[in-house]
């Protein structure tokens, strides 16, 4: 290998070690991942929560508006003399409104189709009574039978899975970042201060003070920080008046 190399896979070797050291030794990343991993797992927690029994929940959800949407179909049977077309433009926005994609009514002596349905829809079958009227205004009471098309349910299981749990994703990360922050000044700054200080203290500074101002532990601990600071300023003096006055009278 040449001596090119070498400098360059120590040089590499070196940042390796320094980006390790500082993860380990880091305060506010060793305070930051354990926020956003508890952020994490209680998001996860809240997924399965709220998705558990999910697509029992969401056939019961589509089995009641079919209920209504039947009750619908017949109460405007009961109460407006129409065609068919005046029956798909009242229907229509219920199917929409409640993700059905098409409804089928079968009398006997017609079907009236609402909407757009595919190969692969699932069904649900109602039967309902159905008013129709006829030429010589005699009216007749049918028993209809609707059938209700909608994508599969674990389809749509899946599309609410997703969003929800972007949804969360998105909620944890904020609030992650914002308890960070939070933690940063709380935590953090003080404790980075104290070092400051203490590094500084040993380097012969011995006239460093931390802001005693926070009326919480750290302020507690800056007062003592600096009382033992002008304790050993102290002590320093009287070392050097008990030196010189060794040194005079020793002349």
């Amino acid at each position: 290998m040449d001596p090119v190399s070498e400098n360059q896979v120590e040089i590499d070797s070196e940042q390796h070690f320094d980006w390790a050291q500082s993860w380990k030794a880091s305060l506010p990343i060793k305070i930051t991942s354990i926020v956003l991993w508890g952020i994490a797992l209680i998001g996860f927690a809240i997924a399965v929560i709220i998705l558990w029994d999910r697509e029992q929940i969401l056939e019961e959800q589509f089995h009641g508006n079919a209920d209504r949407i039947a009750y619908e179909v017949t109460n405007y049977s009961y109460t407006n003399k129409h065609t068919d077309e005046e029956l798909r433009g009242y229907i229509l926005p219920f199917l929409q409104q409640h993700d059905f994609q098409a409804l089928k009514i079968t009398l006997l002596d017609r079907i009236i189709e609402i909407g757009q349905y595919q190969s692969d829809s699932k069904t649900i079958l109602r039967d309902t009574p159905y008013i129709v009227t006829l030429p010589k205004q005699n009216i007749i009471v049918q028993q209809a039978i609707l059938t209700f098309y909608h994508t599969d349910w674990s389809e749509i299981l899946r599309t609410q899975q997703k969003t929800l749990l972007w949804l969360i994703v998105a909620i944890c990360l904020l609030f992650g970042l914002f308890l960070t922050w939070i933690m940063h000044k709380v935590v953090t700054q003080p404790f980075e201060s104290l070092v400051n200080a203490t590094l500084s203290v040993a380097d012969g500074k011995l006239d460093t003070r931390l802001d005693t101002g926070r009326p919480d532990e750290f302020g507690q601990l800056a007062k003592f920080f600096n009382e033992m600071l002008d304790h050993i300023n102290e002590q320093q003096e009287q070392v050097k008046v008990a030196l010189g006055n060794a040194h005079e009278s020793t002349k």
